[in-house]
């Protein structure tokens, strides 16, 4: 699995981080089970914690403790929970980890998995995720079963409900790869092959998405005549990985050259240098395009992965720079310099959000920007959901489904909630720029009352002074 156009720049990355799929669990480790709000998720973590007893291990159960006992973990953790009831979870959430709500994985449905010392910290996560209490229940027993020093490395997952759309699942599932690699790295089929992948564990997938890899490896990610905008699939590239990896579908050679990949992207023409040469970057308070958005948010990630698992290297601090330098307009304001009304829904909002939810400070939420979207999304769209056709756009951009769900979640809005549910499920789950995630928190939908007749959404300052 090696590229043709290798830059020496990441060459002396030697091996891929560590993955210690198996977990210690001895009468000398400190073992957490953060619990989380509901009774059912309570009483899940309450079992595990009688069976690990059992086992003559001392355990410590919190109750729904914050996120950051995640990073600072000195031993194991079993989460228990989704976005709903966990501030573990929550942080998993927004941090891109898992995509575990009242929506995935299901009625009745569980996920156990083993999250790879995701933080640093040394130390494995345990997830166990449901969307209901049945689900809950026979997710604590299917980790009952599986308790044992080392604990096993865990992908066990029951799935009757999935936060993407039943046509691009079928189409994942029955479509193969394009036959050409250059097909492969110029589009998300392979990317989305790999989400869903994690999301269902269906061998199948997994093969396909080793092909994918494979193809995009072989292409590399320098520019030619062939392979024209990594920076654009940078993100789609990014997120499905991260997911997978702890899965270890992938050898320790194949996991190598895809390290590098990143690595090698983040530093060349296609990675920072791309973000840092624009000049609507250059130039403060000037609305942002997606062309920098997308890049920026991968170079964030980018560069946590690295801080996180590859301490030694250089390049993490001045990717994260950059990046924060792109989205820094976006506070109280919040619309891209997009092409039409539908490119920016479907190109930029997303990528925005995702960014919003792994800054630490939610600035983007905090400071009314994604507020102020998700008001002018449910001034633009009829009452089936469809916003105007303009720009660059076709029938699956024409709802603004990430910023609507997105903002009801964060928010507690059931207005927003509302308003998104007037879409068909198929377009609201629509793959987007950003993986696509359900955001179900059990919110009841509102009906806006208030946006009878003529809503009127101020222009944006950013682009009214740009």
């Amino acid at each position: 699995m090696k590229s043709d156009n290798t830059p020496e720049a990441h060459v002396f990355i030697k091996e891929p981080r560590v993955l210690q799929t198996k977990t210690s669990l001895q009468k000398n480790t400190p073992i957490v089970i953060a619990s989380p709000r509901s009774a059912h998720g309570q009483m899940a973590a309450t079992s595990i914690h009688h069976a690990l007893q059992d086992m003559g291990l001392v355990a410590q159960i919190l109750e729904d403790p914050a996120g950051q006992v995640l990073r600072e973990a000195t031993g194991p953790i079993f989460v228990v929970g989704n976005l709903s009831d966990s501030r573990c979870v929550r942080m998993l959430y927004f941090e891109a980890l898992c995509a575990t709500d009242l929506w995935y994985p299901g009625p009745t449905g569980y996920e156990v998995r083993t999250l790879c010392n995701p933080f640093g910290s040394g130390h494995n996560v345990i997830l166990l995720g449901y969307s209901d209490a049945e689900g809950a229940q026979a997710g604590c027993e299917a980790l009952a079963c599986r308790l044992d020093d080392p604990l096993p490395h865990l992908k066990d997952l029951r799935v009757t409900r999935l936060p993407m759309a039943a046509d691009e699942v079928d189409e994942c599932r029955n479509n193969p790869l394009p036959t050409s690699i250059w097909q492969i790295a110029n589009t998300m089929e392979g990317d989305l092959k790999g989400y869903l992948y994690y999301l269902t564990g269906e061998p199948e997938l997994g093969e396909a998405y080793r092909d994918a890899w494979r193809a995009i490896i072989a292409c590399g990610y320098g520019k030619n005549e062939k392979i024209v905008q990594t920076h654009l699939y940078s993100l789609s590239r990014y997120q499905p990985w991260r997911l997978v990896e702890d899965m270890d579908l992938f050898s320790d050679e194949e996991r190598l050259a895809i390290t590098r990949f990143f690595y090698g992207w983040a530093q060349s023409e296609e990675g920072w240098q791309h973000v840092a040469n624009c000049r609507r970057v250059q130039t403060p308070e000037f609305p942002r395009q997606n062309h920098e958005l997308v890049p920026a948010l991968t170079l964030m990630y980018a560069a946590q992965y690295f801080e996180t698992h590859f301490p030694d290297v250089t390049g993490p601090d001045h990717w994260r720079s950059i990046g924060r330098q792109v989205f820094e307009p976006y506070g109280s304001s919040w619309k891209p310099l997009c092409d039409g009304l539908c490119h920016g829904w479907w190109m930029s909002q997303p990528v925005m959000l995702d960014y919003a939810l792994l800054d630490q400070s939610h600035r983007y939420f905090e400071a009314g920007g994604a507020r102020q979207a998700a008001e002018c999304a449910m001034a633009v769209i009829n009452n089936s959901g469809w916003l105007p056709t303009a720009g660059d756009c076709d029938l699956r951009r024409q709802f603004p489904g990430p910023s609507l769900r997105v903002a009801a979640a964060y928010y507690g809005d059931g207005r927003f909630r509302f308003a998104h549910d007037l879409a068909s499920p198929d377009r609201q789950l629509a793959s987007l720029t950003a993986l696509p995630r359900a955001f179900d928190t059990g919110l009841e939908p509102q009906l806006p009352d208030g946006m009878i007749g003529v809503t009127v959404i101020p222009v944006d300052p950013l682009i009214y002074c740009a």
